[in-house]
């Protein structure tokens, strides 16, 4: 005889595989930045490409109101700039 999962048992699992891909995402996201950052600056002079501006707004908001995040965020920026 088998046994079904409790209800909260399962809703809590579902939480936890959502916050974990979630974390993921965010973290993508702000990793992603590296790579592109060449492109964001040219956008940024250039103000051609408005879409990629928005999307890194978040990151340019988080700069400017946390020195750590900042100081974060413009090393590992530094690895891809230098590399």
């Amino acid at each position: 005889m088998t046994t079904q999962p409790r209800p909260k048992s399962r809703f809590k699992k579902l939480l936890v595989r959502l916050a974990t891909r979630v974390l993921i995402l965010l973290v993508a996201y702000v990793l992603s930045i590296g790579p592109m950052y060449w492109k964001w600056e040219d956008a940024m002079m250039t103000g051609d490409n408005d879409t990629l501006l928005i999307f890194y707004m978040p990151l340019m908001v988080a700069s400017e109101l946390s020195e750590t995040f900042r100081t974060l965020i413009n090393g590992y920026i530094e690895l891809w700039v230098y590399a």
